[in-house]
């Protein structure tokens, strides 16, 4: 026995309202009796950060059962589709009372087809409730030969967890495998009987989502500056002193260039990015660095080093277990400079310098980065860090100077990394015709001391009824999840086309690497 799945026209990744074909191949030795043949699009958010904080604050242990090497565990599947191959409708108008059916020696080939949806599935309390009830045709009919069926996941346990909407986020794995976002198709062959365990079959694949629509440009930016004054050169204090004696040559008409150099230099270093901050992936940084004159100085300034990095921080959440790691890429480095970063003709004070950008314009983000997301219990944000090294004077020999040299750290600290998939037409038009959310309720249900309203009652929200609330969307910590906006919910995007319609090639990512895997799996996982 062996099972394939082959994807057709595989990209090297797939994004949202993509549609996944393909076909699976099963290929039998001897005849079988299967029950059903059932192909899973999933999706799953695993966290299992180290819990560290077990001390209370009395200095008395939280729970004796946890210590610093317990590994706190949550999984949230935010994606999960079924589809049924077999039986098909002539095998399954036979009604077999044994709940199986005989598969003949030889190849058999059963296709599928795919389509992924925008958000995840996890926050859809509908829709986890209903996964936990409702069976995919004979799916769980397990007959007269064993109680064993393919077994659908119970929704249900999703209802304990904390959840949030929010688009589909990246393939990701972090450096320490604290969490892991994988996308997989899973195959399971059910075979009735006591003593006999279905056939499981994994294929993972990349996926990189679409990024939201962007706003159109405002032509404003944001900077991070830094002023800085270099120590008085000794140039400048022999220029002072030979401008008293009478024969100096500094007196031949030198007088003015002495009093432009009695301040010592001082400059201000800004970098400037658009705003919002959006850094795309693949693509180089929208970066200026500009200098500005803050004194009438005729003393020359170069840039000898720079270096850009990119800071990932990873907050990772498991039941009451929060960890934070960050990471590091390096989008440029380049030491050994002579830049001039000051103009020789206008020494004016105030007088600004854009350094070109050369240097760093044709160097992308690392395919390795991904996009900014927001899971249910995992966070990931940048921050973007500059160094810029200045030295004061000329080249000298061999284009080292000897002059004082500086390091000018230019940091901001909250930038988006968005993926660069573009969102479909339907979507972006969506999202500016949208109507503007409306104002947050203020009253809340219960007694209240304030006198009766002048106006109308408000009329229940969507989906509000007076059961029981069970589950809470979003976070309890106000302003730290957002949900998605409304134009990438689930009725927009049923109309929209994929992003990637076309021929166009699709941006290099390069997630962690996927590895198919065969065989029986363990019990959770099923």
């Amino acid at each position: 026995m062996s099972i394939r799945v082959d994807l057709e026209n595989q990209p090297p990744f797939y994004t949202n309202l993509d549609t996944i074909k393909g076909q699976l191949t099963l290929h039998l030795n001897r005849a079988e009796q299967v029950g059903s043949i059932v192909v899973k699009l999933e999706g799953e958010a695993v966290t299992r950060p180290q819990v560290r904080d077990i001390w209370g604050p009395d200095g008395t242990q939280k729970d004796e059962s946890l210590t610093t090497s317990t590994m706190a565990t949550e999984t949230h599947k935010i994606l999960y589709k079924i589809q049924q191959v077999f039986p098909d409708e002539y095998h399954s108008s036979d009604n077999s009372p044994y709940g199986s059916y005989p598969l003949q020696p030889g190849q058999h080939t059963f296709p599928f087809n795919f389509k992924i949806p925008i958000n995840n599935l996890c926050s859809d309390q509908d829709a986890m409730m209903s996964l936990g009830i409702a069976s995919v045709g004979n799916i769980g009919n397990t007959g007269l030969f064993g109680s064993r069926g393919a077994r659908v996941m119970d929704g249900t346990r999703q209802l304990y967890l904390r959840h949030v909407t929010q688009t589909l986020p990246p393939t990701f794995r972090n450096l320490n495998d604290e969490c892991e976002i994988r996308y997989y198709i899973k195959v399971t062959v059910q075979r009735p009987g006591f003593l006999k365990e279905n056939w499981r079959y994994l294929v993972n694949f990349r996926f990189m989502p679409i990024e939201p629509p962007r706003q159109p440009r405002s032509g404003q930016e944001a900077y991070a500056r830094r002023p800085f004054t270099f120590k008085p050169t000794l140039l400048s204090d022999a220029k002072r002193r030979g401008s008293l004696l009478p024969n100096s040559k500094s007196d031949k008409g030198g007088s003015a260039s002495s009093d432009e150099n009695t301040m010592p230099q001082s400059i201000e270093l800004s970098a400037r990015l658009p705003h919002p901050s959006i850094l795309t992936c693949n693509k180089p940084l929208p970066l200026r660095l500009i200098t500005k004159r803050l004194v009438s100085n005729s003393d020359m300034v170069y840039m000898t080093s720079l270096q850009i990095f990119l800071i990932g921080s990873t907050t990772v959440r498991a039941q009451n277990a929060v960890n934070e790691k960050s990471n590091r890429w390096v989008v440029f480095s380049a030491a050994d400079l002579n830049v001039p970063v000051l103009t020789q003709n206008n020494v004016a004070i105030g007088t600004e310098y854009v350094i070109p950008d050369e240097l760093w314009k044709q160097k992308p983000l690392p395919n390795t980065v991904p996009p900014s997301f927001i899971c249910c219990n995992i966070t990931q944000k940048y921050s973007l860090q500059i160094q810029v090294s200045l030295r004061l004077g000329n080249g000298g020999k061999n284009g080292k100077g000897t002059g004082e040299i500086i390091t000018l750290p230019l940091n901001f600290s909250n930038v988006d990394v968005y993926s660069g998939v573009p969102p479909p037409r339907e979507l972006a038009n969506a999202a500016v015709n949208a109507q503007p959310p409306l104002p947050p309720r203020t009253s809340v249900s219960g007694a209240s001391t304030a006198g009766p309203s002048n106006g109308p009652p408000l009329p229940l929200r969507p989906h509000q009824t007076n059961q029981v609330y069970q589950q809470p969307t979003v976070s309890d910590s106000p302003g730290e999840f957002l949900d998605a906006p409304p134009s990438y919910s689930e009725a927009m995007a049923a109309g929209a086309s994929s992003p990637f319609a076309s021929e166009e090639q699709r941006p290099p990512y390069s997630g962690p690497p996927p590895s198919n895997t065969s065989g029986p799996m363990p019990p959770e996982k099923n």
